[in-house]
């Protein structure tokens, strides 16, 4: 090929061929037929990432110091690997978005390709996305291993099959996504030799080899997609299996449902990969969303993991005299309302009920599941009151309860239900 110069760049090596290209003012990829380059007003999508690292970054810090708040008051002795891994994905996620900004801020990324001279490419925005092919799948496993951990410790100590399935997923989501990252390193490695200047890693990006990581990136997407519907569903089964109220059940699974928000981003990522795939797509703008999803799906996996921390703190948070006051006033005002059948939240203080004297059955479960005894039928020696309070759910006909004694009421704490039938008149 000869150019208007009269230099023949068939007999130029590739980094001469570069050098060339930087030289002569060519774009980082050729436009589309019919579409002319625009090197000074081009738009860009870098808005998405921003916003999304915004969002990400404040709910991750937000949550993570509600479960660092958890861990110091009310259980200092935690599951030391679980806080570890923990830890270690906290900070993976930040540096993660971190990355991304800082290589979008470059101004390379999130632009057409077309719209971008290669004079442009500095050798450290260069190193910096190939590190991120390298550092991606190495955060997204550390995030979702710490969720396994998380199910480990919560369900593992009572239930065979779920150690057993956390520990194989650790393994597997382990040797799955350190051999993407090997390969993304091999294939898109600069050579030591050629050295790293800008030349030699734009020779190293636009490469055929480093190029065909975009099929990696595709498999690491539908893998990724999977990965996450099963974090989803495993602990549902679980939940949904203990001895608890309907009402309690839906509260707990909502604590692991946030992982919705991460099946979302995984597939939508898994949307923009397959055009990232397409060989005639613009890699260079479509990059920008697919790594806004990959940070959302590891702030996801973060939220996920500071859910029951998070879900205690409400709790205790709920009980505080300002509050319990508040709720309490509430409950009363939606009682009257509602009428007779309205869902009431119940204090158990020492004022006496005024409430009918028959009923079919009235019993009292603790958290463990045993019965207590009925009315008239306590022991003289009474249980503790629970220091963090004496909230709890009770969903009852408002005049269908017998009289609770207000001396009874006392050593029921926090961890009681009630399953009380409709009177019988």
């Amino acid at each position: 090929m000869s150019s208007s110069t009269g230099t023949d760049t068939t007999q130029l090596t590739l980094e001469q061929e570069m050098q060339y290209a930087i030289d002569a003012g060519y774009p980082l990829q050729t436009p589309p037929t019919g579409v002319v380059s625009n090197f000074e007003t081009g738009d860009t999508t870098a808005y998405q990432l921003y916003i999304t690292a915004g969002v990400c970054i404040t709910l991750v810090v937000v949550f993570s110091l509600l479960r660092l708040l958890s861990a110091i008051r009310f259980a200092p002795k935690t599951f030391l690997i679980d806080e570890i891994i923990f830890i270690l994905g906290f900070v993976l996620c930040l540096t993660f978005i971190a990355m991304t900004v800082v290589a979008v801020d470059s101004g390379m990324f999130g632009y057409h390709a077309w719209d971008i001279r290669l004079a442009d490419v500095t050798a450290r925005t260069v190193m910096l996305s190939l590190l991120l092919e390298l550092f991606a799948p190495l955060a997204i496993c550390v995030v979702k291993v710490s969720v396994l951990t998380l199910y480990l410790r919560i369900f593992g100590a009572s239930l065979l099959w779920m150690r057993v399935t956390c520990m194989v997923g650790i393994a597997l989501l382990l040797g799955y996504h350190i051999s993407f990252a090997t390969a993304f390193g091999v294939m898109c490695a600069p050579n030591p030799k050629a050295g790293y200047s800008q030349v030699a890693l734009l020779v190293v990006f636009v490469s055929d080899q480093c190029i065909r990581t975009r099929v990696l990136v595709l498999l690491m997407g539908i893998g990724n997609s999977l990965i996450d519907l099963i974090l989803l569903v495993l602990p549902l089964p679980v939940i949904w299996k203990l001895h608890m109220p309907l009402r309690r059940k839906l509260k707990t699974s909502v604590v692991f449902l946030t992982g919705i928000s991460a099946c979302i981003a995984s597939l939508i990522g898994l949307a923009t990969r397959v055009q990232y795939y397409n060989q005639d797509s613009d890699q260079n703008r479509i990059v920008v969303p697919l790594w806004a999803t990959a940070m959302a799906e590891m702030a996801a996996g973060i939220l996920i993991c500071c859910g029951p921390s998070t879900a205690l703190v409400c709790r205790v948070a709920s009980e505080l005299p300002v509050v319990a006051s508040w709720m309490s006033t509430w409950s009363r005002f939606a009682g009257s309302l509602g009428g007779s059948q309205s869902r009431l939240r119940i204090m158990l203080s020492d004022q006496p009920s005024s409430l009918p004297k028959r009923t079919k059955d009235l019993s009292l479960r603790t958290f463990g599941g045993s019965n207590m005894p009925r009315y008239g039928e306590w022991s003289v020696e009474q249980p503790q009151t629970d220091p963090r309070g004496s909230w709890t759910d009770v969903e009852v006909d408002a005049h269908s309860l017998m009289p609770l004694r207000p001396t009874h009421s006392e050593g029921i704490g926090k961890t009681t239900d009630f399953s009380v039938s409709r009177a019988e008149y």
